[in-house]
């Protein structure tokens, strides 16, 4: 079992070179337009309040968005800008097609925007959301019910 906490955060993105995003992305098959993109994307993302959760998991924790505020137009451009760099973009010089997503509430960012803690000011605890432990089913899945019958008649078959 692990626990995230929601955390109101304040970003400190911004400021940024094109040689030290390329230096944490490296190896992502990014572009330069695409390092120019995250740079911009991290400039409008400055400063701004949002909601990320923290996850630990032994050494510095790392923040992921909890969900992206609506009504603030900074982020609504930075997520474009970042959306530039997507692998499969749906997006891609399309701001139209985007802003009406955003505003619609269809928006799905389908990657994870994650901030290293050096970029994270923490406000206040939102609240701690616990993941419960996976426990196995209490049935069989059905193709081992059917595999364990066909042994079964196989045997049965064989004592007649």
């Amino acid at each position: 079992m692990y626990k995230l906490t929601e955390v109101k955060c304040r970003l400190h993105t911004g400021g940024k070179t094109v040689d030290e995003i390329r230096e944490r992305y490296t190896g992502q098959g990014l572009t330069y337009r695409n390092f120019e993109s995250l740079q911009r994307a991290f400039d409008l993302f400055d400063g701004q309040e949002i909601n990320l959760y923290r996850k630990e998991d032994g050494g510095a924790p790392t923040y992921y968005v909890a969900a992206w505020p609506k009504a603030n137009g900074k982020i609504m451009d930075g997520v474009f800008e970042a959306e530039q760099t997507h692998p499969k973009p749906l997006y891609k010089g399309e701001r139209e097609k985007f802003l009406a997503d955003w505003l619609n509430g269809k928006y799905n960012a389908r990657m994870a925007f994650e901030f290293p803690a050096e970029d994270v000011e923490e406000l206040e605890v939102v609240q701690e959301v616990t993941e419960p432990e996976q426990k196995p089913p209490a049935t069989k899945p059905r193709w081992r019910q059917l595999k364990e019958k066909r042994e079964r008649r196989r045997k049965g078959r064989g004592k007649a």
